[in-house]
């Protein structure tokens, strides 16, 4: 599934707008991986574009941002650009996920926060289980983001801008 940039256009103090080049079927050039290593990049994972553009207006507007609604295309954009971090909704087979990162020597060390609904004890549990690193449960506050966000990529929270 391909992600509709029309309907993941940020508003103006959201990261930068997610990459058009984000899409699984597209192909990655080395000026592309050059552009997110240089000031890094978060991954959104979110069935609903929705909450990708919630999330991505919660970021500095400089933030480098992926975006897909599945995780066929979230795994190809984390082995093509292997993102700083993640921010995974549980909803979109988050803890699979974070199982099959986690096997990969390519994504084992990228962090992941699983996003819940509620406080789901289960659902935590099983995404710590899994490989993820924090979770942040709905309704997401930006400065709770912001903060779980700079904490999670230790000795790079220069690349990931505005960090605390």
């Amino acid at each position: 599934m391909t992600i509709d940039h029309n309907l993941l256009t940020p508003s103006e103090s959201s990261c930068r707008e997610p990459l058009p080049f984000a899409q699984s079927n597209l192909p990655v050039t080395m000026e592309q991986r050059n552009d997110l290593d240089s000031v890094g990049a978060i991954l959104i994972v979110d069935h609903e574009p929705a909450g990708i553009m919630l999330l991505s207006g919660m970021l500095p507007e400089e933030q480098n941002c992926l975006a897909a609604t599945d995780v066929v295309s979230a795994l190809k954009l984390a082995l093509d650009f292997r993102p700083d971090l993640i921010l995974l909704a549980a909803e979109t087979d988050g803890v699979n996920f974070c199982r099959i990162l986690a096997q990969n020597p390519a994504t084992a060390r990228i962090p992941v926060i699983l996003l819940i609904s509620g406080e789901s004890h289960q659902e935590i549990a099983d995404g710590f289980a899994a490989g993820a690193v924090d979770y942040i449960a709905k309704p997401f506050n930006g400065m709770e983001v912001n903060a779980r966000r700079c904490r999670k990529v230790p000795g790079q929270a220069s690349k990931l801008l505005r960090c605390c």
